[in-house]
């Protein structure tokens, strides 16, 4: 594209600028046109009649029509070449796969003004080679399923849309952003308090150990259940424990030695 470019900037010929339109148009490997149509030689044909306006309204039509823009205006444009009308056809399938994954064959018959399936086949095939589209036919149900398609020029116009439409994404992915950065704040709170009340539990698990083991080591027996679950237990069993271990135990009599009997 860029030696029709250079070409467009420095002539200023009719001619010359028609048949460049015309080489464009036909060149196999050329399917955006916005970059020559955006020169200024080329947009002052619009200004014109006859064959420049002529060519200059057809080139708009490759860059951001299909094929049945041109249909509907044939009568006052150029007549494609074989080689330019499979061209314009192919970029329409690119504007239709851009609109839906899942194109009916009727409806790619009637857009392109072909009859029978297989030449509607081959021309997609073909278009699939040149990157234009990539898909897969569905014979069975007699659609074409679209995987990606080659991006179309804009019209200046549309670019108002297109911004209005990145706007309004933006807008939207900044409520969805502050949306998760709120529950992700809930998220760690939640886990804070159950880290909190996990170290809680862990911490009466210990304590209940604690007044098992007391139990055990002075070996009481007959405490009071709810002495026990009211704290009441512990106290005692600490103070017991304090006064040097186990509890107290009847004391038995002392067997001290027989004293001396009484004088009779």
């Amino acid at each position: 594209m860029q030696q029709y470019v250079k070409t467009a900037t420095t002539s200023t010929n009719d001619t010359v600028l028609v048949n460049l339109i015309k080489q464009v148009l036909s060149a196999p490997d050329i399917y955006v046109f916005g970059e020559l149509l955006s020169v200024d030689h080329i947009q002052e044909l619009s200004k014109k009649s006859g064959d420049p306006l002529q060519h200059h309204q057809l080139l708009e039509i490759f860059a951001y029509g299909t094929y049945s823009d041109y249909k509907a205006k044939q009568g006052v444009l150029p007549k494609l070449s074989e080689k330019q009308a499979k061209k314009l056809k192919q970029l329409t399938i690119a504007t239709l796969a851009s609109e839906t994954h899942v194109i009916p064959y009727s409806r790619l018959l009637e857009a392109l003004d072909i009859s029978e399936l297989r030449e509607l086949e081959d021309l997609i095939i073909d278009a699939i080679y040149k990157d234009i589209v990539h898909g897969k036919l569905d014979h069975e149900n007699k659609v074409f399923q679209v995987d990606e398609s080659l991006g179309r020029d804009l019209r200046p116009q549309d670019l108002d849309n297109m911004l209005a439409t990145l706007n309004s994404w933006q807008r939207q992915s900044e409520i969805l952003l502050k949306t998760i950065e709120e529950k992700m704040v809930v998220a760690q709170n939640h886990q804070t308090e159950t880290a909190e009340k996990k170290r809680d539990f862990e911490k009466k698990v210990e304590e209940v150990k604690g007044n098992i083991k007391i139990l055990m080591e002075n070996e009481i027996t007959g405490i009071d259940p709810e002495q026990f679950l009211h704290g009441d237990f512990l106290m005692g069993a600490n103070m017991m424990k304090g006064h040097g271990g186990g509890v107290n135990r009847m004391q038995q009599p002392n067997k001290g030695k027989p004293g001396k009997g009484r004088n009779t």
